[in-house]
């Protein structure tokens, strides 16, 4: 009896679907491209235009090896007596056709190549870098012999960088993108516009009048793609003081206004006076030294501040008042730590402002190292802005005075209790400590 041929060709191909069915596991480093349905390759429109390097009789291992190696393979499909094809990119799944398709595990499953918190600088487009209209004229900072990880993360460390170009262990970031030097195997992924970041903005007067105009400082969470500008609104301040019923306050692109307050009324200073410096901060421990470097009492102790704030942070001192140097004769004031925002950092000052050989505030020196947070450290914003009211006296100053004095009593004599049981010794080491 003889087979029709139909169904010859139908058995010899049965026990090839199987035997591809059968292996449902990627190897290490990769993880089912369409997840659940292992029988299917990764396919693009057109048919096969993201499909490369195509290789015959190779293993699984020996597959998905080659697909680790190629910069810009993000999947790779397996047949056991077919072979290995790479993939720039997926679009659809060929359901049925007995392939393996593999994808480069990625945190968040991203199949674009690039890593997590990034995408493809152009869409759809993995091979090529960013590139510029003068040539190399925002690309900075190559490195090599780093991962694809590590590029990624020394671009997010750094507030300039938008994308990074990265093939075989090279990396170079980039200030800005004119348009992509298509084919030249570098993958270029930019960061993600849907990333939440953490903006520190400063708002500086430029003008030719009043050059001593304090800067205002904001810092908030937006996006990676935010940009910031001023913009005039009303305001009761204003008003109330002849000056105008409007102030500036900072926007972004989409019309969101930040916190952080306004900022100088409109009639009072030009808008082209103004300008805005926005940067990307990230969450650190600050350690800042603060050492005497006066001629007089060389051996002076040296006070070290370790803390949590923003890689943007800058740090000075400021005299502020002390009930400690004003009972012990030396002024009114002590040396506290500010940052830009106008945030004391520790509620500590360190010798007094008018104690005799430290008086001269520009003999102390401030010397700031960091080092960044784990990603998964609990960290709070520090918002107050340099020119802001402190909320402790925006509330108090809401308060009646029989209240605040009745509060100012209440306190002062929990102290007296609490001094009339602490050994005079032990009530100088804390003196010494914080002033």
């Amino acid at each position: 009896m003889t087979m029709p041929i139909s169904f010859a060709i139908f058995l010899s191909i049965l026990p090839t679907i199987v035997l591809s069915s059968e292996v449902v596991d990627c190897p290490a480093g990769f993880e089912l491209t369409f997840p659940g349905k292992p029988n299917g390759e990764c396919q693009q429109k057109p048919k096969n235009s993201g499909e490369f390097g195509t290789t015959y009789g190779s293993t699984l291992d020996e597959c998905a090896d080659r697909c680790l190696e190629a910069y810009n393979c993000v999947a790779f499909d397996w047949k056991s007596d077919v072979g290995c094809a790479l993939n720039t990119r997926c679009d659809f799944q060929d359901e049925g056709d007995g392939y393996l398709s593999c994808r480069k595990s990625q945190p968040g499953g991203t199949t674009d190549g690039c890593p997590s918190g990034f995408e493809l600088t152009f869409a759809g487009s993995p091979n090529g870098e960013c590139q510029q209209t003068e040539k190399d004229g925002a690309e900075y900072g190559y490195t090599d012999g780093i991962s694809l990880d590590a590029c990624a993360s020394s671009c997010l460390d750094d507030s300039e960088c938008i994308a990074f170009d990265y093939h075989g262990d090279a990396c170079y970031k980039n200030k800005r993108c004119d348009f992509q030097d298509v084919g030249d195997k570098y993958l270029s992924c930019k960061i993600s516009s849907t990333k939440s970041v953490i903006w520190t903005v400063t708002q500086d007067w430029t003008g030719e009048q009043w050059s001593k105009t304090p800067s205002k400082v904001r810092s908030f969470k937006g996006l990676s793609t935010d940009k910031f500008h001023l913009e005039c609104v009303y305001s009761a301040f204003c008003e109330e003081r002849g000056r105008g019923t409007t102030e500036y306050w900072l926007h972004n692109q989409d019309g969101i206004i930040f916190p952080g307050g306004g900022y100088y009324c409109c009639d009072q200073r030009d808008a082209s006076g103004w300008t805005l410096n926005a940067e990307i901060a990230t969450p650190v421990e600050w350690t800042v030294t603060q050492d005497w470097t006066g001629d007089k009492n060389p051996k002076t102790k040296r006070k070290v501040r370790t803390f949590r704030g923003l890689s943007t942070d800058e740090f000075h001192l400021e005299c502020r008042y002390s009930k400690y140097c004003e009972e012990n004769g030396h002024g009114t004031t002590a040396y506290w730590l500010y940052d830009q925002r106008g945030n004391v950092v520790e509620r500590d000052g360190y010798f007094c402002c008018e104690q005799d050989i430290y008086s001269n505030i520009d003999d102390w020196t401030l010397t700031a190292t960091s080092k960044p947070l784990s990603s998964d450290a609990d960290f709070e914003i520090p918002n107050m802005s340099a020119v802001e009211e402190s909320m402790t006296f925006q509330v108090l100053r809401r308060v009646p005075t029989v209240q605040i004095l009745a509060i100012i009593g209440g306190l002062s004599m929990v102290f007296y209790v609490f001094r009339a049981f602490l050994p005079q010794n032990k009530y100088e080491e804390i003196q010494d400590e914080a002033i």
